[in-house]
Order: structure tokens, then sequence, then C-alpha cells
């Protein structure tokens, strides 16, 4: 059996574990900003080396690919500014309904 195989699989099983303890719906929001990073990552990548080769196309494209991922990335909510802005509100991540008591005075 291949190696890399068996690490994926003992990292699948081991994050399984993990979210079945924290929670599934954290750990599917922190596997899509993982996937959102590493798309934002390759876009950059693109981006630098078409700026060196002077291709327009794939420098317009590489901007506009990343100005909609930023614009996804805030329509689901994984952008850290509005969980950061939610916990100073006092206001639970899970239920926002549900103010937390060292800010209920």
């Amino acid at each position: 059996m291949n190696v890399l195989l068996v690490c994926v699989i003992l990292f699948a099983l081991w994050r399984g574990y993990a979210g079945m303890k924290k929670g599934m719906v954290d750990e599917i929001r922190m596997l899509l900003s993982l996937v959102i990073s590493l798309f934002v990552l390759s876009l950059a990548i693109l981006l630098y080396s078409s700026v060196k080769e002077k291709n327009t196309t794939n420098i317009i494209m590489s901007v506009l690919m990343l100005l909609i991922t930023g614009l996804a990335a805030r329509l689901v909510n994984l952008t850290r500014e509005e969980r950061m802005q939610r916990d100073v509100r006092g206001q639970s991540p899970l239920n926002p309904r549900v103010t937390l008591s060292i800010f209920s005075r």
C-alpha cells in the first residue's frame, strides 16, 4: 500500500475524531478555509508569474478571481473580522442570540 495513502487516511481519521469532539460545523468551516487559502495561494503564484512574463490576460483573470474569492469567503462568513466583532459584542459564536456572561452587565 502506498505510504501517502496511509498518511491521508490517518489524517482523515484524526480530523474526523476532532470533528466529532469539537463539532462538525467547526471542522467543515476550517476545511473550507483551508481550501480557500490554498486556492488564493495558487492565484497569487499565478499572478506573480504572469507579472514576470507580462501576460496581461492572466493578470486580469488572477486579480478578478482573487476579488471573487474574497467576496465568496465574506459571504460564507469565513473572515476573521466578523467573528472577532461578534465576540467583542458579547455574542456566542455558535448562537448569536445568547450573550456571554462576562459581557452582560
